[in-house]
C-alpha cells in the first residue's frame, strides 16, 4: 500500500487560504464603489435582506456575481426584486467564502419593471384626462386626418380596408424617441388646419418598449385638447396604451378602425337609399 504523501510545510487549507486572501481583498478595494448593472438570475432572502445572483451571458459562458442587499437599502430605494429584472446597483467589494461579493448601497430597476411603475404614475396623474366626456364621432366621416407612416404595415392595414373617405397623411416616426412629440405636434397642426372630421393615429403591434411613447404625457395632453376627435388604433388586441384612454375613441388594430369607418358610411348609405325608395 502506497503511504500517504507529506504535506508541505508550506501548504494552506482551503479555510486558510481563502482566510488569508481576506485582507488582501479588503486593502485592494478599500474605499472604491463600483456601479454594476446585470439580469437578476436568482435570490435568497434573509431577515429581510437578501442575497441575489446577478447573471450576463458572454458568448458560451454564463458570468455570476454575488450581490448583498440588506433591508435598509431594499426600503430606501423601493426596490422590488425579481428574477430576470434588469438591476443598476452599486457598493464594496468583499470576499464571501469563496466568492466576490458586492455589498450594494444603493439599487434601482433600470428594466422593464421602472417603465411599468411610470405608466402607473401617469394613469393616476391624468386620471381626469381618461375619464372626460368623449367627443362622438361624425356619423360620416368623409376627411380624415391620418398620423402614421406610410412604410408600416399598420398604414397598409388600414389603407387597403379603408373603402370610404379622402386621406390626409401626417407623416411621423411611429417608434423610438420623440415620436409622442411629433404625434403631439401633428394634432396641434391638423387642428389648426381646422377641415377634418376625425384624426386617426395609427400603426401595427411591437414591444412593450416599442410602444412605450404612446403612454406619454405630452401625447394624452394633445390628444385630449384637439377639437377635432381622435381614433386611436395602435398595437394588437392585447395592447393597452394610456393613449387609447385618451382617445376619444379606441380601436383593437388598424384594421378594425378602417372596417368601422367604412361600416359607419355604408350604413348612412343604405338609411339615405332606403329613404330615398319610401319616398
Amino acid at each position: 500500500m502506497d503511504e500517504p504523501r507529506p504535506i508541505p510545510e508550506n501548504a494552506l487549507s482551503v479555510y486558510k487560504f481563502l482566510t488569508s486572501l481576506k485582507e488582501p481583498v479588503r486593502d485592494t478595494f478599500k474605499g472604491q464603489t463600483f456601479t454594476i448593472f446585470g439580469d437578476v438570475d436568482r435570490i435568497n432572502p434573509w431577515n429581510g435582506n437578501a442575497y441575489i445572483t446577478l447573471i450576463e451571458k458572454a458568448g458560451a459562458q454564463s458570468l455570476v456575481l454575488k450581490v448583498f442587499i440588506s433591508e435598509d437599502v431594499i426600503l430606501r430605494d423601493q426596490i422590488d426584486l425579481k428574477p430576470k429584472m434588469k438591476i443598476l446597483i452599486a457598493g464594496s467589494v468583499s470576499l464571501n467564502k469563496s466568492e466576490i461579493q458586492l455589498n450594494a448601497s444603493s439599487a434601482g430597476d433600470i428594466g422593464m419593471g421602472k417603465l411599468h411603475r411610470q405608466i402607473e404614475v401617469w394613469r393616476k396623474q391624468f386620471k381626469s384626462l381618461f375619464e372626460r366626456v368623449k367627443k362622438p364621432l361624425p356619423l360620416l366621416c368623409s376627411n380624415i386626418a391620418l398620423i402614421s407612416n406610410s412604410s408600416i404595415q399598420g398604414f397598409g392595414d388600414f389603407d387597403s380596408h379603408l373603402k370610404f373617405g379622402v386621406l390626409d397623411v401626417f407623416e411621423r416616426k411611429m417608434q423610438g424617441e420623440s415620436t409622442a412629440e411629433g404625434i403631439a405636434s401633428a394634432i396641434t397642426e391638423i387642428n389648426a388646419v381646422g377641415q377634418h372630421d376625425i384624426i386617426a393615429i395609427v400603426r401595427g403591434g411591437g414591444s412593450f418598449s416599442d410602444l412605450f411613447e404612446f403612454n406619454l404625457p405630452i401625447l394624452l395632453q394633445a390628444i385630449t385638447a384637439s377639437q377635432i376627435p381622435v381614433c386611436v388604433a395602435v398595437g394588437h388586441e392585447s395592447d393597452v396604451l394610456l393613449a387609447d384612454f385618451a382617445a376619444d375613441a379606441r380601436f383593437s388594430t388598424p384594421t378594425h378602425l378602417a372596417k368601422e369607418l367604412t361600416l359607419r358610411a355604408e350604413n348612412l348609405f343604405k338609411q339615405t337609399d332606403d329613404k330615398i325608395k319610401r319616398i
